[in-house]
């Protein structure tokens, strides 16, 4: 699968091998289980059935800096006919992606990373996008654009 907008899996395997070399990141050094990250960016989406286009800053996919390989495209659905379409991503922006990537790997790896799980209180801000039309929404079960739901605490019995 080739394209001009980065969407080619050789060109974001380059870009992979590329961040890791510059931040000195050996996938051998990387703990099986940190070493696959979910990271967003803006996606660019194009309908097979009605020709309908969008972009989403809330386009998702997996980097599995473990293996040096793309993971998981998140998809969404189109508003005009339901069909589901896979997110493009330019060079540029998988760049970024990968990049943050690699980053945040790194604090994971040394215990530096906190995940965000405050959560903006209701009415504040609009959502980017419609839940339905998610696949990262739809799975999640609440809006992909907000922090990971807080660890329910153990029972106390």
């Amino acid at each position: 699968m080739t394209n001009k907008k980065g969407g080619n899996r050789r060109t974001l395997v380059a870009i992979i091998v590329e961040v890791m070399e510059e931040q000195e990141l050996n996938s051998s050094d990387i703990p099986k289980q940190k070493g696959h990250l979910t990271v967003r960016g803006t996606g660019h989406f194009s309908c097979r059935k009605c020709d309908n286009k969008w972009s989403s800053h809330m386009a998702w996919i997996g980097i599995n800096l473990k293996k040096q390989c793309p993971g998981k495209r998140w998809l969404q659905y189109c508003a005009e006919c339901g069909d589901s379409s896979s997110p493009i991503f330019s060079v540029k922006e998988l760049h970024s992606m990968v990049q943050y990537a690699v980053s945040r790997c790194l604090k994971i790896m040394a215990g530096d990373y906190k995940y965000a799980v405050e959560r903006p209180a209701e009415g504040k801000r609009q959502p980017p996008h419609r839940m339905d039309l998610c696949e990262m929404c739809r799975q999640r079960g609440y809006g992909c654009w907000l922090p990971r739901k807080p660890a329910l605490p153990p029972n106390e019995e």
